[in-house]
């Protein structure tokens, strides 16, 4: 084989300064014989001057090993760099806990409560929500929809909790408002259950904060948790008004909101607190809008509250529940009474009966306890 100078000139530099080991000095003359050396000399002077160079640097080498290289030390990481949680580290930890079991203490809550697969409108509102558009929800009552909106809730703010703790005076980020103080305080014990779940199977999770805001409790009691910091608030119209005329709470940071039995809002006259809540929202939100039926007041408030809004309709809208048996049965008024109480002869307990005013409610009361049937009366 033949070395030509142009290939192996920087040889000896780089040895003296570390850049070649000198095993692998000694490796490249080992391959040549003396010899072989003496005639690459003759037929290149250059290429016999490295060789003498290269062995008298191997020699230096050998009497004055170099030092070794100088370790720098990378600087500290920005990992563990202290936050509200912790350090970021920290962070990330909890976040890749959180992307590897996400619903650990959903689906656990979902087994106590023995659901065991998906409604229609949770199969198709649920991976619709999470992807952040506004949605227009057609379902009838007792179709699981309080799950579709309040999972996505949820998980939305406990990655805002991850990310940077609450703190006092911040929140909410999510506002569920419905049109009755019963419906709301219902879709409150939902979002209460499912968080405690989360918390008891995460223990690294915190326990998110809800709020429950409806007429008929004490409005001090109610300001006063949120100004401690809260996650999520479920209210009713009215009293949702108030407290954001009296500047008790803000929307500043609410990036959530869900408007349930839109159209009942509507029939009992709270769009105009429902449009001044929607002022109150500073930045960009994701608006989701749930109805029974879909009458001409409902679609116009649709256009102007939600952007490019999915709508997913499941049966038709304003159609009854097929899971509920109706009965119609035509009865003369003096004889509805007695056939009352044929009906509930033929019907297990409990029963709900709803009376026309007060006065029916006494007398159907008293009518039943005469005859030994057990029955409470209620009315204002």
């Amino acid at each position: 084989p033949r070395v030509t100078g142009v290939q192996t000139c920087a040889l000896p530099s780089l040895l003296l300064s570390g850049g070649l080991s000198m095993e692998l000095a000694e490796g490249q003359l080992a391959e040549y014989s003396e010899e072989a050396l003496e005639d690459i000399a003759l037929d290149n002077p250059r290429a016999g001057e490295f060789v003498t160079s290269l062995r008298a640097s191997l020699a230096e080498v050998q009497a004055n090993p170099p030092a070794a290289p100088i370790q720098v030390s990378p600087p500290a990481s920005v990992d563990k760099k202290p936050t509200a949680n912790g350090t970021v580290e920290d962070v990330k930890a909890e976040l890749e806990e959180a992307r590897a079991h996400p619903a650990r203490g959903l689906l656990e809550g979902l087994k106590l409560k023995g659901i065991q697969r998906p409604t229609q409108i949770q199969m198709q509102g649920i991976p619709t929500i999470l992807s952040g558009r506004d949605i227009i929800g057609i379902a009838f009552t007792g179709s699981g929809k309080t799950l579709v909106f309040s999972v996505p809730m949820i998980m939305m703010s406990l990655e805002m909790e991850l990310r940077s703790k609450v703190q006092t005076n911040e929140g909410p980020f999510g506002l569920i408002v419905a049109p009755s103080r019963e419906l709301a305080h219902q879709t409150y014990e939902v979002i209460e259950f499912y968080t405690d779940q989360l918390a008891e199977h995460h223990s690294n999770f915190p326990k998110l904060r809800s709020v429950l805001t409806i007429g008929g409790l004490s409005t001090g009691t109610q300001a006063q948790a949120i100004r401690k910091g809260v996650h999520m608030v479920v209210a009713t119209p009215g009293r949702l008004n108030d407290l954001l005329t009296k500047k008790r709470m803000t929307m500043a940071q609410c990036c959530y909101l869900c408007m349930d039995e839109a159209d009942r809002m509507v029939d009992l006259g709270f769009e105009e607190e429902i449009r001044n809540t929607l002022d109150h929202f500073r930045g960009q939100r994701q608006t989701l809008l749930f109805s029974a039926t879909m009458p001409r007041k409902i679609q116009d408030f649709a256009k102007t509250a939600l952007v490019d809004p999915v709508v997913i309709n499941v049966g038709r809208a304003g159609a009854a529940n097929l899971d509920v048996i109706q009965e119609v049965e035509y009865v003369k008024q003096e004889a509805k009474i007695v056939y009352l109480l044929e009906c509930l002869q033929k019907t297990a307990p409990p029963v709900l009966i709803f009376c026309e005013n007060k006065t029916d409610v006494d007398d159907i009361h008293e009518y039943l306890m005469l005859k030994g049937v057990e029955a409470v009366g209620i009315h204002a």
